[in-house]
């Protein structure tokens, strides 16, 4: 028994010891080892997200390193924004730093030939958002890039921290004075500039140049759009060597383009001994230009601080040739000066030749005062002569030698017309009147 029970002890021991040994240590090099199966590589070409993973390879979206080739590049030509990102580079829109290439300067996009972005095909524009930026493109265009165009991207503060009163004070710290985008006649700006209803604030001007505003001279062909002017203060001052002729506005001081969709809460003024002052809340002097959909609520004001021609001030222009359609104005409107004439208008201070004025109204205090006698003052217009008013009116308070609640005078026969328009603010003036101050045989309808 003992003899059986051993040798049935040794033959379970042996099969549990066999048991215990892999099958492929006695495979050979036949069918058996063939058919061992390989781990599966982990190929994949991108980075995959978690709906579009390959399903060889459920780990790609989680890390790199479980997966054979190099990472692919983050190729981007801009720095995206949530629209806009590359299909490739979701992480564009996010830092720089994780795409290739250098991060624009100055606050300008840059892409062909490192100066320019490509917005289509065809047009090249310079994409501004920061002050530094706009200064780079006024620089541009001063150095006579005058056909390139802009748009901004944000708002744009152009003296943070710092906030002015109407006579050009400052709380504190010192403010960057503005160089005019097309700052005289042959520098003018003739490319296309949309703010795309951004707003510039801290536009500081005190100078005595002769084009002052956002922009200084906007030429045929030029265009300004989509943008408004708050908190700033823009004056020309008085000092030697004065021109003849100051051009004043918070968006040009001179227009013969096109100008749409624009605002100004900043205050505009012109103080000078100059011959002649042009001042106006939107454009100084709108020269077979076209000023349409514009306002301004800022103070406005033409002083002369000695004997001279002519002092103009405007809500919206001190003097047009051109167009003037759908526009208003709400600020306070003046014009002053120790002698020679002066126009004062809500609308346009002058309307000369032909100009238009349509589809506008006023609803600031307008005034036109001095030594003199030619103090013209208008709800509308302080002085119309060969041009045309209609579909306008006025709620403003009016004051002047000449003060109409529409037009301080009417002049040059049946070529000036007045028509389709009315009043209901307070007239005052030795010649004063709820249409015309003075009308010299025109036609009023």
């Amino acid at each position: 028994m003992n003899i059986r029970k051993r040798l049935l002890s040794f033959i379970i021991c042996g099969v549990m010891a066999f048991s215990a040994c892999p099958l492929t240590a006695f495979a050979g090099d036949g069918e058996t080892g063939d058919a061992i199966v390989e781990e599966t590589e982990c190929i994949c070409e991108t980075l995959c997200d978690e709906e579009n993973i390959n399903e060889n390879c459920p780990v790609c979206y989680e890390n790199w390193e479980n997966c054979e080739g190099e990472e692919p590049e983050c190729e981007c030509e801009i720095l995206c924004t949530e629209e806009e990102v590359n299909e490739d580079c979701t992480v564009c829109s996010e830092d720089w730093e994780n795409c290739e290439g250098e991060e624009p300067e100055n606050g300008i996009m840059l892409m062909s030939d490192e100066d320019i972005k490509l917005v289509d095909k065809v047009d090249e524009v310079y994409e501004i958002y920061t002050a530094e930026g706009l200064r780079e493109f006024a620089e541009m265009v001063n150095s006579g890039k005058t056909d390139i165009d802009g748009k901004l991207m944000n708002d744009i503060d152009l003296n943070p921290g710092i906030t002015f009163d109407e006579d050009g004070n400052f709380d504190s710290g010192t403010p960057d004075q503005w160089t005019p985008i097309g700052q005289n006649f042959n520098e003018r700006y003739r490319g296309t500039f949309d703010g795309q209803n951004h707003t510039i604030s801290g536009l500081y001007i005190d100078s005595k140049a002769e084009y002052i505003g956002l922009f200084g001279y906007i030429g045929e062909g030029g265009a300004v759009k989509n943008v408004g002017i708050v908190d700033s203060y823009i004056s020309y001052i008085n000092g030697s060597g004065s021109p003849l002729l100051v051009y004043v506005g918070a968006i040009c001081g001179y227009n013969s383009g096109t100008i749409t969709n624009c605002y100004n809460t900043g205050t505009v003024s012109g103080i000078s001994a100059s011959f002649i002052n042009y001042v106006g809340g939107i454009c100084g002097n709108n020269t077979s230009g076209i000023v349409t959909n514009c306002y301004n609520t800022g103070t406005v004001s033409s002083t002369g601080t000695v004997s001279g021609s002519g002092r103009h001030a405007g809500g919206v222009c001190g003097i047009s040739y051109g167009t003037v359609e759908n526009c208003y104005n709400t600020g306070a409107v003046s014009s002053t000066t120790a002698g020679g004439s002066n126009y004062a208008g809500g609308v346009c201070g002058q309307n000369m030749n032909t100009g238009k004025i349509e589809n506008c109204y006023n609803t600031g205090a307008v005034s036109s005062t001095g030594a003199g006698s030619r103090n013209y003052a208008g709800g509308v217009c302080g002085y119309n002569d060969e041009g045309e008013i209609s579909n306008c009116y006025n709620t403003g308070n009016v004051s002047g030698r000449y003060a109409g609640g529409v037009c301080g005078q009417n002049t040059s026969g049946i070529i000036s017309k007045i028509s389709k328009c009315y009043n209901t603010g307070a007239v005052s003036g030795r010649y004063a009147g709820g249409g015309c101050g003075w009308n010299l045989g025109c036609t009023v309808e």
